[in-house]
C-alpha cells in the first residue's frame, strides 16, 4: 500500500510539471544549471523540508522525523560542500554525501533502537536528481519537435540520473554491509564487559 501511495504521489507530481511545460511552453528548461554555485542556507532548509517530508510520506514514527530532516542537511550538504569547494563531480558528490550518511545512520541505528533504513532512506531521497530526469521527461515529450542538441542534452541527463541514483544505492548499502560487522562487534566486545564487571 505504501509503494502504491508512493508511486501515485510520484507519478502525480510527474504529471503535474509536465502539464505545466506543455501548457507554458518552457523553453529554456534544459539549460539551467544545477550545480550550486555557492553554499546558501535555502539548501540546507530545503534539505531539512524534504527530508521531514518524505519521512512523513514513509509513515516514520513522529520522533524521528527531527533526525531525518537533519540526516537529509547532512547529505544534501555534504554533497553540495564536494561541488562548491572541490569542483567534484554530481556524481561522486552524491556517492560521498549519500556515505556519509550511511555511516552516520549505522551509529543512529544503535542510539534510536531504530534500523538504518528508516533513517537513510528517507534522508537519501533528498539526493535524487529531481531535475535531471525531468529534463530528460521533457527531451522525451519532445522528441518530435525537439532539436537534436537539446534531445541529446536530456539524453544525457537521463544517463547522469541514472548514475546519480546508482550512487545513491550504492553509498547507502556499502557502510551497512562494511560497518555493521564492525559496530556489532564492539557492542558484543561492550556488552561482555559489562557483564565481566558485574
Amino acid at each position: 500500500a505504501r509503494l502504491i501511495h508512493a508511486i501515485l504521489i510520484v507519478g502525480s507530481m510527474t504529471f503535474g510539471i509536465t502539464l505545466a511545460l506543455a501548457f507554458f511552453n518552457v523553453q529554456d528548461f534544459t539549460k539551467i544549471s544545477i550545480t550550486p554555485e555557492s553554499l546558501y542556507l535555502s539548501q540546507t532548509l530545503g534539505a531539512a523540508i524534504a527530508g521531514a517530508g518524505y519521512a512523513s510520506i514513509f509513515r516514520v514514527p513522529k520522533r524521528l522525523i527531527p533526525l531525518i530532516a537533519i540526516g537529509g542537511i547532512i547529505a544534501v550538504d555534504a554533497r553540495n560542500i564536494i561541488l562548491v569547494q572541490f569542483g567534484g563531480g554530481l556524481a561522486l558528490a552524491t556517492l560521498i554525501g549519500a556515505s556519509i550518511l550511511g555511516v552516520i545512520a549505522q551509529k543512529a541505528n544503535q542510539w534510536f533502537k531504530t534500523p538504518s533504513t528508516v533513517f537513510t532512506i528517507a534522508s537519501a531521497i533528498t539526493l535524487m536528481p529531481g531535475v535531471l530526469i525531468y529534463r530528460m521527461l521533457f527531451s522525451v515529450q519532445n522528441i518530435t519537435t525537439i532539436e537534436t542538441d537539446l534531445l541529446m542534452t536530456g539524453i544525457r541527463s537521463g544517463v547522469e540520473a541514472g548514475i546519480v541514483v546508482i550512487a545513491i544505492a550504492v553509498a547507502v548499502t556499502i557502510p551497512t554491509i562494511l560497518f555493521r560487522p564492525i559496530l556489532e562487534e564492539l557492542r558484543n566486545r561492550e556488552i561482555f564487559l559489562k557483564k565481566k564487571a558485574i
